[in-house]
Order: structure tokens, then sequence, then C-alpha cells
């Protein structure tokens, strides 16, 4: 009793401390760190967040130090003490500035919040564990352990940072990752992502009318909250009436609203819906890009794009995968998000212009986090749950040496670490991918191409920090 009521009085000394001295600095430190636009792609942001990392923590009285793709700052408990990691991460998802009522790199303050991009996803959290390391500096009981934040820049894109920094320095004995509002949990969902190609033209000009340019979409783990599509008139003077009476009658779906544009020879057909988190608040979000898909049926030439949205309206008839024949599991159902749809031009062997369009899924679903189990199991059999290479193909899960010999004519590549330290890229080229119509559905979309390459990325588990066993089968 005496030891809990001397725990519970330190406690509330540090949480006297935060509220007096340290909250009152998180609307200007989230600010300041909101500034910097570390999406992807921009190192010089990157770069400069890291510096301003390590000049916060030293006016915090904090140790930084600079570990590559990873920012680590310490407050030091006793020499030999175990460390509790703080697991957070600097960079953010790239934006579509316009759809943004507030700038999103300023740190604007706003109806008692700051708004910007990141501000929840990841810096928020990121500056609380700054502020909270330092109350428990000057207000906290002895400490038992060494707290260490982890700041990881890799997050939102390949998952790199951690995997980085255990290559060289030891895991943290206990680690909690503060991600967003997430709740504690002992699952989170890993992701799968599939990319669909197919050629731009046209198998038959059945319309008067052309496709020019169709788009949605910024990032695989956002849901679409715009999506656009141009059609050209093909020849004479254009006759858009009946065609645009036509799609304006069409309902689109809930959440999303439909504009029709005119201009000369062009048609454009915008649907505006709601972002949310592909995995998080897949429900919270309104998808234009599947609103699009069904605004449009049966109103294009054969073709590529035709094909591309008839795999939308059926990857996007739930939100569960059920569709798609993706199974239910003791973790729950799959949160699959019909991400982005874009069109890119590249120059055919013949010298002629030739714009294949893409569309991407993104399937998210939950992975066992137990970690010493994992781990085990991850070693053993190449993967976690249902990101073995053969689970993809056939459902059935099989370790990769095994389904490397069971097919012999598939070229393999290996990259990074050594087998057993579970860091491997394997680039399967073989007839396998054909494997993968029954389990998106694809015979239902009519003619899109599946070639036969794959590329299967996995990366090993960390301990006590959280699940990063990942595949990514790309089908192009």
């Amino acid at each position: 009793m005496i030891l809990l009521t001397v725990a519970v009085l330190a406690a509330g000394a540090v949480h006297e401390r935060y509220d007096a001295v340290e909250a009152t600095r998180a609307p200007q430190l989230l600010a300041e760190a909101i500034r910097f636009p570390t999406f992807e792609d921009n190192p010089t942001m990157h770069a400069a967040q890291k510096q301003w990392l390590l000049r916060t923590a030293a006016s915090l009285g904090l140790e930084g130090r600079d570990a590559g793709l990873v920012t680590e700052i310490d407050l030091p408990g006793p020499p030999g003490a175990p460390v509790l990691g703080l697991i957070v991460h600097g960079d953010v998802q790239p934006v579509e500035e316009k759809s943004w009522k507030v700038p999103p790199w300023t740190g604007i303050v706003r109806d008692g919040a700051v708004w910007g991009r990141g501000a929840a996803d990841d810096k928020g959290p990121m500056v609380q564990a700054l502020l909270a390391m330092s109350a428990l500096k000057t207000a906290g009981p002895a400490r038992t352990h060494t707290v260490r934040l982890l700041v990881g820049s890799d997050e939102e894109s390949k998952n790199l940072d951690l995997k980085s920094y255990l290559e060289k320095h030891p895991a943290p004995d206990l680690s909690l990752v503060l991600d967003s509002a997430f709740p504690v949990v002992v699952g989170e969902k890993a992701w799968d992502g599939l990319t669909v190609s197919a050629d731009f033209g046209e198998r038959a000009p059945s319309k008067p009318w052309s496709v020019g340019l169709v788009e949605a979409g910024i990032s695989p783990s956002i849901v679409p909250d715009w999506a656009r599509l141009i059609l050209r008139w093909r020849e004479g003077e254009p006759q858009w009436d009946d065609l645009a009476k036509r799609l304006a009658a069409r309902t689109p779906s809930t959440g999303t609203r439909l504009q029709i544009l005119r201009q000369a020879a062009e048609l454009e057909v915008v649907v505006r819906g709601r972002a949310a988190h592909g995995g998080m608040n897949l429900e919270g979000g309104r998808n234009a890009l599947v609103s699009l898909a069904r605004i449009v049926e049966g109103e294009l030439p054969p073709g590529g794009v035709d094909d591309l949205l008839a795999f939308a309206r059926l990857a996007g008839k739930d939100l569960h995968g059920v569709s798609l024949g993706l199974p239910q599991d003791r973790w729950g159902g799959y949160s699959v998000n019909v991400a982005t749809l874009t069109t890119r031009t590249s120059l055919a062997p013949t010298g002629e212009d030739r714009a294949p369009a893409d569309g991407g899924l993104c399937a998210r679903h939950r992975a066992q986090r137990s970690a010493g189990d994992l781990r085990r199991r991850h070693l053993r059999e190449a993967g976690s749950e249902r990101h073995r290479v053969r689970d993809v193909v056939s459902r059935k899960a099989v370790p990769w040496p095994r389904y490397r010999r069971a097919h012999p004519g598939c070229g393999s590549e290996t990259r990074g670490a050594r087998p057993d330290r579970g860091a491997r890229r394997h680039r399967l080229r073989c007839a396998h991918a054909e494997a993968l119509r029954p389990l998106v559905g694809l015979e239902e979309t009519g003619h899109l191409a599946l070639e036969d390459e794959m590329t299967f990325l996995q990366m090993h588990h960390v301990p006590g920090v959280g699940d990063h066993d990942i595949s990514l089968v790309r089908i192009r």
C-alpha cells in the first residue's frame, strides 16, 4: 500500500509539471514540426526536421543522436538499465493541397486545435513523447529504465527506417508504438497492395467519344476523395447533351458529389468524396473512384480504361473484400481500399505513344502480434499469417524454400541481409501470376492482362516493436 501511494504521488507530480510547463509548449512545437513537409522523396525536409529534433531535444535536456533513418533521443536511466522504447514516425503522407481548408504545412491554430498534415499521424504523438520525457526528467521519480524515443522517417512508404536501425543498434527491451490515436492493441492490420494495368487504347471505337484522361487518388493508404474522367469527341461538332443528361441522372454513391463540365470537344466528369485512412477509418471515407466507376458504367468504349473501372466496381462492392473472395479470420475481415488510378504515357518500341492506365487496390487485415511466437514462425515459414508467398497464389501457406523447390522454373533474386535475418526480396518470373485471377475475380472484368511478374517484399519482425512482416504483391 505504501509503495502504491508513493507511485501515485510521483505520477501526480509529473502530470502537474506536464500540465503547467510542457503542455504549454505543445502547440508551438507541433506547429514547427508540421512545417517540415516530410513526405517521401523530399530528403531536404527530412534532414531539416532531423536537425530540428536534435535541437529541440537538447533544449529539453535530452540526449539526441543521428542514427540514419531514425533519430534517437534518450532520457537516461541508471547504468545498464533496460530500455523502454517509444516508437513514432516523423514522415507523412503527401497531400492534395487544393482539397484542404487550411494550408497543410503551416501548423495553424484554429478552434483550439493545431491543423496541418501529420498533426495526428504522427507528429502530435512525437511532440507529446518529447514533452513527457522532459516532464519525467524534471519532476519524475527515480528511473529504473532508460526511455528512448525512436523517430522513424519511412513508416508511410517503405518501412526501411526501423529495419536499418536494428541492423546496427540493439532493439529496446520493451517498446510502445505511439501512432496517431490508436488505442492499446494486440493486433494491427498488415497490408497487401495489388496494382493492375491495362492498355489505354480501345478494342473498338463503338462510341463517338474516346477517353482522354482518367485519374484518382494520391496514395494506397488514403480513400480517394476525388476522381475525374475526360472524354473527347472524335469528329465533327460535339453532341454532349444526351450523354450529359444520362450521367447527371445517375445517383452518385452515398456521400459523393458529381460534377459535369463541358468545354468544346471535351466532357469532364468529376466526382468528389471524402478522404480517410484506408486501414483505420475506411468506413468514414467516401470513395470517389468507385463512385465514378459506377456513374460511367456502360458509357465508355471497350478498352483498358473501361476494364479497370469494371475492376474498381467489383472491388468496391463492399469494404471488406467479400466481393473479391477474401476470407475472414479470427482477427476479423479485410479492409479493402480501391485507392488510385493513374494514366502514364510511355513510348512503345515502334515509337508510337501509348498510355497504360494503372489501377491500384490496397487490402489490409489483422495480423498476429505475439513477438516471440511470430518471430519463431517468421523464421520458420518466411512470413506471417496471410503474408507467405504461396498463400497469395493458392491460399496455402508454404515456406519460401519449399515453394522455390516446387517451382524450379521461377527465377529469383535475393537482396538485403541473410535469409535468417529475414530481409529478403524476391522477384518471381513464372506463370503463377495467372493463379491470382480467381483470388481477385479478375475474370469478371473482361480483358485485364496479368503479366507473369510478381514482387514479394518481406521485412523481418521487430520484437517488442510491432509486426513488420509485410508482403507486397505487384502485378504489372
